[in-house]
């Protein structure tokens, strides 16, 4: 939901980055990797329990997200492209949860519910593409995207550890509801793309 107007806010100041990268042979591919990266080295901090690292890298792991697309929209997408960014972005959220939970062995079943609710919410997204590839589909009808579960995690990395259960089993919740909305709205887009 609020992942394409953090995409617009960010793309003034990075777009001479993205140019840069560009004009250098950087593909996005290579950013992408990089990211992934970044995610695991949070992934890491999350497991020793140091937040402030693990807010710096998954802050890196969002600018790489957003820095890749743009370049892949000057160069020009490619399927491997595509298809690392989706499943690496699937990755890095599943393995949070599970850090959580190795972190804090207390709040496992917590932690397992929202894996599973990181997992779910990006089903329907990721399926869509499969079943309608020649088109260019929004992410508008996403009630859990990256930029949410960023701030989920932000939330959890400072708020009272006390607050975890409640948050994990909140924001597993509206992933669910965020599955539900998006299968409902891509068969809508898919019917309306079938008809001749």
């Amino acid at each position: 939901m609020l992942d394409a107007p953090v995409r617009k806010i960010f793309a003034s100041p990075l777009d001479p980055v993205a140019v840069a990268m560009t004009r250098a042979g950087i593909g996005a591919s290579t950013i992408t990797l990089v990211g992934f990266m970044m995610g695991l080295a949070a992934v890491a901090f999350i497991i020793s329990e140091q937040y402030a690292g693990a807010l710096f890298f998954l802050a890196l792991n969002r600018v790489c997200d957003i820095l890749d697309g743009m370049i892949a929209r000057v160069k020009g997408p490619t399927a491997i492209g595509g298809f690392l960014d989706a499943t690496l972005d699937v990755l890095i959220y599943a393995m949070i949860p599970f850090a959580f939970a190795m972190a804090r062995q207390q709040d496992a079943l917590a932690a397992t519910f929202l894996l599973l609710g990181f997992v779910v919410a990006a089903v329907p997204v990721l399926a869509v593409r499969i079943f309608s590839p020649q088109r260019s589909w929004d992410d508008d009808f996403v009630l859990c995207g990256h930029t949410e579960n960023f701030v989920l995690v932000v939330l959890i990395c400072i708020a009272e550890r006390w607050t975890f259960t409640p948050l994990a089993y909140f924001y597993g919740s509206l992933c669910f509801l965020s599955c539900g909305i998006s299968i409902v709205s891509a068969m809508g887009k898919l019917r309306t793309a079938a008809r001749p």
